[in-house]
């Protein structure tokens, strides 16, 4: 939720409109993700390892199709946000100011979202092993700017392995989380002109027929209700205007903790929510009497 409201990120659905349609209808607002899809199918058109710089041609479809997007999303009043990076795949920085200003001929107030992955660690994890989510999510930092992201989203979820974990994650996040803001501070970001979102883990994955050698087979490990509440707390403590949750309703049978599946996480999540309602609401207060 931010600030109240139901918000929603559709990155992987059929058709985004229909999408975005439906849960208006249902009181969500969405985050239209259909410009990041447009980015990385252009920048990456078979996935990971297939990105290239684009020609003059290619560019300028790309940004008549993001154009021709925002004219379609902007007069409905359906979304809230249009979500421009995801998962990083190569360093689109060329790119992403063109994107916003095609977004901005067309849509001068809705603000953009840029995502970005901050793993968890593990607890008692030292050395190259405590570090490598930093060293990902700085990588990842070569996508952000103020100069296109109006806001920032920080996904953070436990590292899928091919064996079970043992040890336990860091949910408190207080290995990363600081020092992530810290490097965003150092690329330009200010909280108080650019809110930050945290989105949780609601979700894990333990394959019921462990394979050892089958790569698409992994573990996740997944939150209780009390590692949720842990998260989310995390989260707000430093800073976060806005809690999602990526709840992972794929329908995978490796995947049977999800967020649609689990009574104890949804009340988690309420409970979580509330708590940083409160805190909201008093930040309000406190600027109003400043």
């Amino acid at each position: 939720s931010m600030m109240g409201a139901s918000v929603v990120v559709g990155s992987y659905v059929p058709d985004r409109h229909e999408f975005n349609s439906a849960l208006s209808q249902a009181g969500w607002i969405p985050i239209d993700a259909s410009v990041k899809g447009l980015d990385y199918a252009a920048a990456c058109p078979q996935g990971p390892g297939s990105c290239r710089d684009l020609t003059r041609s290619e560019e300028d479809l790309l940004l008549n199709r993001v154009a021709l997007e925002v004219t379609e999303a902007a007069p409905s009043g359906l979304v809230s946000g249009y979500y421009l990076t995801d998962d990083y795949w190569t360093a689109l920085g060329r790119l992403l100011p063109k994107v916003y200003q095609a977004i901005r001929s067309r849509d001068a107030t809705t603000p953009t979202v840029c995502g970005f992955s901050l793993n968890l660690s593990l607890r008692g994890a030292a050395g190259a092993t405590a570090s490598d989510p930093l060293a990902a999510f700085a990588k990842a930092l070569q996508n952000y700017s103020p100069r296109w992201c109006d806001s920032v989203l920080i996904y953070s979820y436990a590292p899928s392995s091919k064996v079970w974990l043992a040890a336990s994650v860091d949910w408190k996040m207080s290995a990363t989380l600081s020092q992530a803001l810290a490097i965003l501070r150092s690329r330009g970001w200010r909280p108080s002109k650019s809110p930050f979102y945290g989105t949780v883990q609601a979700f894990g994955a333990t394959p019921p027929t462990p394979r050892p050698h089958d790569v698409r087979q992994g573990y996740r490990p997944a939150p209780d209700p009390a590692d949720l509440l842990t998260q989310i707390s995390a989260f707000c403590s430093q800073g976060a205007q806005a809690i999602l949750a990526y709840a992972w309703n794929d329908g995978q049978p490796d995947r049977p903790l999800q967020l649609s599946t689990s009574p104890e996480l949804r009340l988690a999540l309420a409970k979580g929510y509330r708590a940083c309602q409160r805190r909201w609401t008093n930040d309000e207060r406190s600027k109003d009497l400043a």
